[in-house]
């Protein structure tokens, strides 16, 4: 996936993970907005990363 240069993934990124999962775009940018709020970030990087160290994510 391509990010739009500020490190916020964009539109066409949350499409075609919708069209992946079979939802839509706006799916995705809600769910992805819901994990980024719980774990108090604001990129997916960040969420990745938070994610792994709080043992959610297994290397």
């Amino acid at each position: 996936m391509t990010s739009s240069g500020r490190g916020q993934a964009s539109v066409a990124d949350n499409q075609a993970i919708g069209a992946c999962l079979h939802l839509t775009g706006g799916t995705v940018t809600a769910h992805l907005a819901r994990v980024h709020a719980e774990l108090d970030v604001d990129s997916r990087t960040s969420a990745v990363a938070t994610g792994t160290q709080l043992g959610l994510i297994r290397r």
